[in-house]
């Protein structure tokens, strides 16, 4: 004998908002998502963050040392940092002490330092970070288009001078903007760290590289003359190359500045996610795409061709064809310890190779200690 049972149909969504445990605000913004693509994008689950070195990890550049009287150079990976003022800056990647009051699940900061100040900023001065995200990296905001979404960007910051400052988005060809503003150093140096969360409105309409070049560029404005890149219309979008609020503060008062910036991040949506934490070495492979250094390695000339030193190819695939630096341009024979002198180099492709040109042929094998930058 066969028993069936029939249950009136009830609505799922109705019973959850009658339980007596409350869900919150953003618990009730979810239930209302109609389709588990739209909970995922509420949540922004999965790779979200489309900044590379977030928490600051990785520093192929300079490990634990301090790069010092910068002007316009790439320090901590993927972040370049600019000064163009009368006074100078040193950056270094800072490691929080044990005890320290830092941010939660971080150990590393990209640290400026004003080592000696401008008080009195003018025209085209300026200091900024800045992060070039690879075109790539930014189809899913469908920018350029009617379809583009809206992203959020936030960070950690510490400053020892507090007061308004200003971070911006632009394309590549800097000639679509949008400033915003946000406090800092407000509740004082010692308690220090505070989270910034900064809605930036979706851009319909310019051009915005979904290749290879720089998609989007984030700046961090830390100075500023007035009358070039400062704007007091924050929030919308402009066809202009502008990065700063016209009530930036200037960081660069005083030589006992001190900016310390991590946990970056910039995801498609409304919402500032928890910080997508990403293994190490994932990271690492990741900057690898912009910037690899090749150490000690003995290579032996070319054989039909003495002084002609081929350049290994490197283990990530490069974002283009690198360009090479070595120190005083020079490469140490094996061995003799004589010095070579490169002339030029040669036919790299997106693995490295090619070869190096010596102003004469070496008797030995030479160490090839080589810094291969593809950055944006």
């Amino acid at each position: 004998m066969t028993v069936r049972v029939t249950k009136q149909e009830f609505n799922l969504r109705e019973k959850l908002i009658e339980l007596d445990k409350p869900i919150g605000i953003k618990g009730s913004e979810l239930m209302k998502s109609e389709t588990t693509q739209d909970a995922r994008n509420f949540l922004s689950v999965g790779r979200k963050n489309m900044v590379i070195n977030g928490a600051m990890q990785i520093n192929q550049r300079n490990g634990s040392s301090t790069h010092t009287g910068v002007t316009d150079a790439y320090t901590l990976d993927r972040y370049k940092v600019k000064e163009a003022t009368s006074g100078a800056v040193n950056v270094n990647r800072d490691a929080f002490p044990a005890g320290d009051n830092h941010p939660e699940g971080f150990r590393y900061a990209l640290q400026v330092a004003c080592s000696s100040a401008d008080t009195s900023l003018s025209g085209t001065e300026h200091a900024v970070i800045m992060h070039m995200i690879e075109g790539y990296d930014i189809e899913g905001t469908g920018w350029g288009t009617l379809g583009a979404k809206d992203v959020t960007l936030s960070f950690w910051v510490k400053t020892t001078i507090p007061g308004t400052y200003s971070v911006s988005l632009s394309n590549g060809a800097q000639n679509k903007c949008q400033v915003k503003e946000y406090q800092a150093g407000q509740y004082g140096y010692a308690p220090g760290w505070e989270k910034i969360e900064i809605v930036f409105k979706r851009c319909i309409d310019g051009s915005w590289d979904n290749n290879t070049g720089t998609g989007i560029k984030i700046t961090w404005g830390l100075a500023g003359g007035q009358s070039s890149y400062a704007t007091s219309d924050l929030g919308n979008w402009k066809t202009s190359n502008l990065f700063l609020s016209s009530n930036q503060v200037n960081f660069m008062q005083n030589t006992n500045a001190r900016f310390f910036l991590t946990g970056v991040q910039l995801e498609i949506g409304r919402n500032a996610t928890d910080f997508e934490h990403r293994r190490y070495q994932d990271e690492l492979a990741l900057c690898k795409r912009y910037y690899q250094y090749m150490a000690g390695e003995i290579v032996n000339a070319i054989n039909n061709n003495g002084a002609r030193i081929p350049i290994p190819t490197f283990p990530v695939e490069f974002r283009a064809a690198p360009s090479y630096a070595v120190d005083s341009n020079i490469f140490t024979e094996f061995s003799s310890g004589t010095s070579r002198t490169i002339t030029a180099f040669w036919s790299s492709t997106k693995y490295g190779g090619g070869y190096a040109q010596l102003d004469s042929t070496p008797s030995n094998g030479v160490y090839v200690n080589i810094r291969a930058s593809a950055d944006l």
